[in-house]
Order: structure tokens, then sequence, then C-alpha cells
């Protein structure tokens, strides 16, 4: 446990969990919430245990990622193919896409940085699939992502729409493709051959521009939990300029550095334009060079102006969102409502894919007995494309579920360094004796067959609709609580993200759109509607019960 801290529970009683260090990747990181909670090993007054990560050959290791790891006390384990999603020593495995039969081989607070079945977001033919059912039902909530066909099998209906629409534009994107490949810009003229799978999508034609230059955001979404649905935002992000000026002329149709935003699309263009400040702070000092000599992990992709300075088309071709919201209000435009917008098409966008990604979670993850809920053995990063029209409204483009880390820039080692260690710290990773664990289980296992023992008892679950009656936080069961409790002190280690979802304003709403009410959702829906957090200091006066939460 050497150079491990960790930050503690804001109740009694309750195990503090791993907290990991921006480090000196973010000078102007700010104060975290949590930083008041945050003790040394050594100050816990206990041995802790080594902490290990395991990390998979079939992905990249990106810097941010790994660095933060070794920085904050982790030891990596050596992973070879054959033992490649074995459940061993390791806290955390960062890899590919799980199965749920691998998912059902680890000890309870191990987990993983993906969802199985997350390509219900990432692939954009399921994705439109699954955000066109919920749009059916509710049209006028679910226009959020502009309308799709699927090809080959809706080849007919896009030409019927397209004729009905003659000065309509379209793009067309193969299913699995990333960094602009295969894309292309369709008019009423195009023809198209059905025979490999796309998706063509309506273009979203009057785009707001910065300074006459299109723009989309990439957003960074973590969710660590399916059942219930927790969704965070983080609060920076990267706003990718194209390096032509934007127009609809069909001779510019072509030029993709005019119509395509993607960082490995523009870096060729000789008017991509560096910046090299490295914290948000400073003044602008733009070095203009020919990009895409190098990867994109020594890529050095630079900040854009000062925090707070407003770019002008000289200067870089990336800002971060606090340069973006600058600009904006300087132009007079609403930076709240555009946000507002953002959020809400986060929270639908994980609402419609719910129900898919959750049933096979479910099938490889067995119930916490604290809780009733499913143990939280999965947590991911999503990089969610958004693109602004010149009304402020926000449109899904697509969802990377393995979006990149590169973090070798100034500006992408800021933010994704932070990224990376908001989340780990928001998911909460437990120190562990994995020897003695491993020993209680097999003992476990072994009075269950002889039949010494049962197994863990899983709360008695009680219908979605009775929990709906409840009127006072006495009502609540032991689990309820713990599932409250544990959903609290997370939020309270959120580091410079916002929880999105359940929020007490809006989570009313969005239950409506959810096609299974689920146990876990409606719970922490009551205790938000009940008054969320100031319901701590009523529930430890209104019963005397060790599930009534007491604060530190």
């Amino acid at each position: 446990g050497k150079g491990v801290r960790f930050v503690c529970s804001v109740f009694a009683g309750r195990e503090p969990v791993v907290f990991f260090d921006y480090g000196n990747a973010a000078a102007v990181a700010g104060e975290r919430e949590e930083n008041g909670r945050v003790l040394h090993a050594e100050e816990l007054g206990e041995k802790v245990p080594k902490l290990y990560y395991a990390h998979s050959t079939a992905v990249h290791q990106y810097n941010c990622v790994t660095n933060t790891l070794k920085k904050n006390g982790f030891l990596q384990l050596g992973l070879s193919k054959k033992e490649e999603n074995i459940a061993g020593r390791w806290t955390l495995l960062w890899g590919g896409h799980l199965k749920p039969e691998q998912l059902r081989t680890f000890k309870p607070a191990q987990c993983t940085n993906h969802f199985p079945s997350s390509w219900q977001l990432g692939r954009k033919d399921l994705l439109w699939r699954n955000i066109a059912k919920l749009r059916r039902k509710h049209p006028r909530d679910f226009d959020i992502t502009p309308p799709s066909f699927i090809l080959p099998e809706d080849v007919k209906a896009w030409e019927i729409e397209r004729d009905a629409n003659p000065k309509a534009l379209w793009i067309l994107k193969p299913i699995g493709s990333s960094c602009g490949r295969g894309i292309r810009v369709l008019t009423k003229d195009s023809t198209v051959t059905a025979k490999k799978p796309a998706v063509i999508q309506r273009y979203v034609h009057q785009p707001l521009l910065l300074n006459g230059y299109k723009f989309d955001l990439r957003v960074y979404v973590v969710v660590t939990s399916l059942d219930p649905l927790k969704v965070y935002l983080n609060a920076d992000g990267l706003v990718r300029i194209a390096t032509q000026k934007y127009s609809t002329s069909s001779k510019s149709l072509s030029v993709r550095t005019m119509h395509l935003t993607n960082y490995s699309v523009n870096k060729h263009s000789e008017k991509y334009v560096k910046n090299m400040g490295a914290t948000g702070g400073g003044s602008p000092d733009p070095k203009r060079t020919l990009a895409g000599a190098e990867d994109e992990e020594s890529e050095e992709e630079g900040s854009s102006a000062g925090e707070g300075a407003v770019p002008d088309d000289t200067t870089a071709s990336k800002w971060d969102f606090s340069e973006l919201r600058a600009h904006l209000i300087k132009e007079g435009h609403d930076w709240g409502k555009l946000w507002s917008g953002i959020e809400d098409v986060v929270v639908k966008t994980m609402i419609a894919a719910e129900p898919a990604m959750a049933s096979v979670w479910h099938r490889g993850t067995p119930l916490d007995p604290r809780t009733g809920a499913p143990l939280q053995s999965c947590f991911e990063v999503y990089g969610f494309d958004i693109m602004i029209d010149d009304k402020l409204k926000a449109w899904l483009l697509e969802v990377n579920v393995s979006p990149s880390l590169s973090s070798s820039s100034p500006l992408d080692k800021r933010i994704k360094t932070k990224l990376i260690a908001d989340t780990l710290t928001l998911v909460g990773l437990k120190a562990m004796d994995h020897k003695q664990l491993s020993k209680d289980m097999r003992v476990e296992r072994q009075n269950r067959l002889l039949g010494i023992e049962k197994g863990p008892s899983v709360a008695k679950s009680r219908n979605a609709n009775a929990v709906q009656s409840i009127r006072t936080v006495s009502e609540f069961s032991e689990a309820d609580w713990e599932l409250i409790m544990d959903t609290h002190d997370e939020y309270m280690r959120r580091g410079n993200m916002e929880r999105v979802f359940p929020l007490a304003d809006s989570v009313d709403y969005y239950l409506e759109f959810f096609q299974t009410l689920r146990y876990s959702n409606t719970v922490l829906a009551k205790w938000l509607s009940l008054g969320g957090p100031k319901v701590f200091e009523v529930a430890s006066g209104a019963r005397d019960s060790s599930a009534a939460p007491r604060k530190v």
C-alpha cells in the first residue's frame, strides 16, 4: 500500500476507497470537495495490502491511465494472453469488453472499465435502433439525434425521404468506423450501393459556427452503474474545429476538412493550428505547423488560448469548454441553455440503451447482499460527439465506447488525466487482501455444498410501485439505506464531474422513459424527492437502527 491514499466516507463506520491525485498534469486543477477527507495509508491505523491492476494486451496503453494508477500506488500485474480477462489478484482490470461469464469470475470489489454489450451505444446502427424505439413513443422528447437509415435494409426508405427533401444533405457512415474513415456527404443526386452495413444520417446543415468554422464537442460521460443508472458528465471536454470555413455549396461537399471535425482528418491540413498553452492559463501562443507528422499518441495538439480568453480565427483548432463558453457568452449566446441541452441528450441516450445493456450486465453480475442491486463490477468512460445547431440545440452524432485517451499534448494531458483520476476515485476502488478473500470464498463454497451454511441472502426485494408510496424516510429498508449511502458517498467524491442522473429536479421526468421500472432507480428517486442528502439528519433521529446513516 506504499504511496496509496484513501478518501474517507462521509458516513461513520464505512470503508474508505482509494483516492487518485491529478499529479503534475493539472497545475490549475482547483480544489476537489473530497480533499479534506483524504488520508495516507499509514494514517488508517492498519496494514494496507498491496494494490494491483492488470492491463489487457488487446487495448492500447494510454499514459494518462497507467501513470495515474502507478503514481497513486498501484502495481501492474503481467497478463499473458492465456490468462487474459481471468480474475486474479488485481483490483482493476483495464481492457476490452468482457462477456457475462467472464464477469462471473470476479471477486467482490474487483471491477473493469467496460460494461458488456456497450456496443448498444458504440455501434451506429444499434444506437439509432435504441433511440428510434423511444422516438416512436415520445417523438418530441427523443428528437435528440438526426433521423437515420440503416443500410442495406433501409436504402429504399432513405431514397423516398431523399426525394421528398431535395435540398437536404445526408452523411453516410460505416457502422463500426472511427476517425472519419469512410464518411461521405450525400445530396439528392448521390447514389449509394447498399452492400456494406452503414448508417445514413440527416446532415445538421445549419450548425453553430465559430468564426465561420464548423465544430463539434467531445463530451466525456462516466457511467458507474446501470442498475441503478448513475450518469456523470465531465466538466471539461474538447471542442474540435474544422480547418476550412463552412459552406453548403455543392462544390464544397467533398472537402472533408470543412465538413468533418475529426482531429484525425484535420491534422493533415496545412491550416491546422496547434497552440502549446499547457494549463489553460497564460497568454495565447499559437504555433502554426503542418499537423499529422506524428501519430496521435506523440502528437502535441496543444491547448488553445488562455482560460477565459476568446480565440479568433488565427488561433488553435482545438479548444476546451471554458474557452468555448467565454466565446459564446461574448457572442451573446445562452451557455446555460446549451449545457442543459447536452445533459438532456446524454441522459436520454443512456436510457435508450439501458434495457439491452442492463440485461446483459445482469447475466454476469450477482446481487450485492447489502443493497439487493447488482455488484458494481463495471464502469465506463464514453466519448459523446455532439453538434450544436444555430438555435443552440444539441444533436447526438455518435458515441465512442473506447474514446482516445492520448495524453502527450498539454491540452489533452490536462483534460484526460483529470478525467481518469476523477473516474477512478468516483468508482471507489477498495483495498482487499486477495489471499484471504480467496480463502474465505473457498470455505463459503465448501460449506454451502456440505449444507453447513447457505449462501448470502439478498435483501428481499419490494415492488418498485410500492416504493413510490413511501412517505417518510423511516420506511426505507436497511438495503435501501445501503444503496442510498453508496450513491451519496460516490457523489461526494465526484471531483470535477457533475451527476446528471439521477437528480431531484428531473428524475421523475426521466423515469417515464424507462422500459422497466427498476427497484433501485425507484428507491433513489424517492430518496431525492424526500430531500436527498438532507434526509440523513432526519433519518438518524427517526429510527434506532444501524441502517440509519450517521454523518462523520
